[in-house]
């Protein structure tokens, strides 16, 4: 007759080490995931600005009659170009 009652807290450990192993990683992942930015998610990262569209930007703005320096140095720190130069030009046509 065997006395399994012997060999089970062995087997035990061994079982509840794992569970304990798995629930660490998995609270890790969740802190991680809920750590992150909403931005960094839902972040588009298709979309890349090119020469073109800061030669777009620059010319749009230079004939809305602002200096040329301003046009280039505005165009070269936007992200998005030409959404800065419709803007510029939007607000410009308002102003007449």
């Amino acid at each position: 007759m065997h006395n399994f009652d012997l060999r089970s807290p062995r087997r035990a450990l061994s079982k509840a080490h794992f569970i304990r192993l798995s629930v660490t990683q998995l609270a890790t992942a969740g802190l991680l995931a809920a750590a992150l930015p909403a931005a960094a998610v839902t972040y588009d990262s298709t979309y890349r600005s090119n020469s073109r569209d800061y030669a777009t930007c620059v010319a749009q703005i230079k004939a809305t009659g602002i200096a040329d320096a301003d046009a280039a140095t505005a165009c070269a720190a936007a992200l998005y170009p030409k959404d800065l130069s419709k803007c510029v030009s939007i607000l410009t046509l308002q102003q007449y």
